[in-house]
């Protein structure tokens, strides 16, 4: 199988970090997205390093932005 579903050091992380855009339908980022509306990318990670962070410059912000708590990696 593949080796998905967990975060944790040693493991594979790509990572979308995604949102409901401003004016978009719903309360949620799911909800949004069944309604056809766009969603925003707070930030990307991809082998475990962080690529975008803040929001992509190809979609909208965010409602509510990503924010990294600590940048400690716990095993």
């Amino acid at each position: 199988g593949l080796d998905s579903g967990i975060i944790k050091a040693g493991m594979p992380a790509d990572l979308v970090l995604v949102g409901r855009i401003q004016g978009s339908a719903g309360n949620d980022a799911l909800t949004a997205l069944s309604a056809g509306n766009l969603l925003g990318v707070a930030m990307v990670l991809i082998d475990g390093r962080l690529v975008v962070r803040g929001r992509s410059s190809q979609t909208p912000p965010t409602e509510v932005g990503a924010k990294i708590l600590t940048d400690r990696i716990q095993s």
